[in-house]
């Protein structure tokens, strides 16, 4: 019966499905030796000198005839064969993950074998040149593997490989330029923003340097494009209004009937009038109206309101500028406009309209007349809001949102222009928080840790202007263990223990880095007991 045999990431063997439990320290250490370097046999002396090369040679070979027993009584004593002074592996009889991941020529496949550095649980030195071999070659095939995702534009693939890239080396700015790309293309401007914000504080914290000029250069891209994308927005997302386009609709049903009217759109700045008049711009066309843009400065007189049974759709935007004589035509053509198949919308600054006297004065005479349609524009609503912020690809909680909301009363220009400042202000005052998944703390010490033994945890791994605090009076390594601690807390209070590995990972540091920092804060009675559930975990 082969072994299946797990050594990227976490080891774990088995056999038929059943786990195999080899045991911890120099066993498990010289069978990722024999798994490293099979097709070869492996003289005693040198396996002695690799795992025992403090001890005096006689004593390290008996100390590894005890280890090659031990590993044979785990594992069984047809897959590791001893043979005078030689050790092998009976390679035919084991699979292993790494050998796959090596040989594969599927850059998908290899990513998906690479869940984590070589034998993460050991610290030997002889591992070191392997560790970074397979490292290497999982980086380049991820870089490449994005690169050909980004060019097929399959943007939202390509992102989940640029995440995957951070995971492994998360101090690469390449790969967090990447995600910032791809955000980017995909039109998560604020996610692209956050994410070079993560870069920089990370840059600060562990090298206490900024980021490079070309990925200022790419923030400053995306910043730009954003300002576009909010300039247009409402050119190509039209949100709410649906009363005040159901009326017009209604009006542009009856002037194709013969009954044509006058309407008054009128609001603050901002509000949203001109992009009304838009859209029921190309409503009318498909109705069969000819449509017409007037400027306020043209002679109105001059246009053919009445006309020979044709639909007409007159559009008059800034109505609120026109000079006296516009106003005087609009009362002499009033009476006939109801009598024609012709629309005419007047769209005007509210303000502005109450401010010109000629004006405001007219349009009281077509009110009392009976010739007047009066559409009065107020701020969206709360979900009209929400709807437009996820049209820019803002990513601000409902509370952000309902804030702005009544801050600007609803009005679209004001709301998206506060919506972009909140965005750029949500830097390390907000907090950032990740999602792991951690090993449960009830696993038995020593056992290889089962899939479903691996729970999802929410890490704090930035608690916004508290971290900025620490590192403000004590510097960036002070910051970092104030982070370790707050990471084993919060995988306590969720019943899970965390590793090494884990909180390298979630802190963008070495696992010799958490090592050091673990065993320089021993004595901290705040986290004495987390540190010692961790130790318990690693050994």
């Amino acid at each position: 019966m082969a072994l299946s045999i797990r050594i990227l990431g976490n080891s774990r063997v088995e056999r038929d499905g059943t786990a195999v439990v080899i045991p911890l320290g120099k066993p498990r250490e010289l069978f990722a030796y024999l798994l490293l370097h099979a097709r070869r046999m492996h003289h005693r002396d040198s396996l002695a000198d690799i795992l025992f090369p403090d001890e005096e040679p006689r004593h390290a070979r008996r100390l590894l005839s005890e280890v090659i027993y031990r590993l044979r009584h785990a594992v069984g004593a047809n897959y590791v064969s001893s043979m005078g002074e030689y050790i092998a592996l009976e390679e035919n009889q084991v699979s292993v993950d790494a050998w796959e991941f090596t040989r594969t020529g599927d850059a998908a496949k290899a990513i998906e074998l690479y869940c984590g550095d070589l034998l993460e649980e050991l610290d030997a030195d002889w591992l070191l040149a392997d560790r970074a071999r397979l490292r290497n070659r999982a980086l380049t095939l991820i870089e490449k593997h994005c690169t050909d995702l980004t060019e097929q534009n399959q943007y939202l693939e390509a992102l989940d490989v640029a995440h995957r890239w951070i995971e492994i080396e998360a101090l690469s700015e390449q790969a967090h330029c990447a995600v910032i790309r791809l955000y980017a293309q995909l039109g998560r401007f604020t996610a692209a923003l956050d994410q070079y914000q993560r870069l920089a504080t990370l840059l600060s914290d562990e090298l206490g340097v900024q980021p490079s000029p070309a990925a200022q250069t790419l923030r400053e891209f995306v910043d730009s494009e954003w300002d576009r994308k909010l300039a247009s927005v409402e050119n190509s997302v039209f949100v709410g209004r649906e009363r005040e386009r159901a009326r017009l609709a209604q009006l542009a049903n009856a002037a194709l009937e013969g009954h044509g009217a006058i309407v008054l759109v009128e609001g603050a700045v901002g509000v949203g009038k001109t992009r009304l008049l838009e859209i029921f711009a190309e409503s009318a066309r498909w109705r069969g109206f000819s449509v017409s843009w007037l400027k306020t400065g043209e002679d109105i007189e001059k246009l053919p309101l009445t006309s020979s049974g044709q639909p007409r759709t007159l559009l008059i935007d800034d109505a609120h500028a026109a000079q006296p004589d516009f106003w005087d035509a609009m009362i002499d053509h009033a009476s006939s406009v109801q009598k024609t198949p012709l629309l005419m919308l007047l769209g005007g600054r509210s303000l502005g309209l109450r401010n010109n006297t000629n004006c405001w004065r007219t349009l009281i005479r077509l009110d009392d007349a009976a010739r007047l349609e009066h559409c009065l524009l107020e701020g969206l609503s709360v979900t009209e809001c929400t709807r437009l912020a996820h049209a820019v690809g803002a990513r601000s909680s409902t509370r952000t949102i309902s804030l702005l909301h009544q801050d600007t009363e609803g009005n679209p220009r004001q709301f998206l222009s506060a919506l972009k400042s909140v965005a750029r202000s949500q830097t390390s005052n907000h907090n950032q928080c990740v999602r792991v998944k951690l090993t449960r703390s009830n696993v038995p010490v020593g056992r290889p840790v089962r899939v479903d033994e691996r729970v999802n945890v929410e890490w704090t791994v930035d608690a916004g202007e508290n971290d900025s605090r620490v590192l403000r009076e004590q510097g960036r390594v002070a910051l970092r263990r104030h982070r370790l601690c707050r990471l084993m807390t919060e995988a306590k209070a969720q019943g899970c223990v965390p590793t090494h590995a884990d909180l390298a990972r979630a802190l963008g540091c070495s696992v010799k880095t958490i090592a050091r920092d673990l065993k320089t804060i021993w004595s901290a009675a705040t986290c004495r007991r987390f540190l010692f559930a961790v130790a318990g975990h690693q050994s």
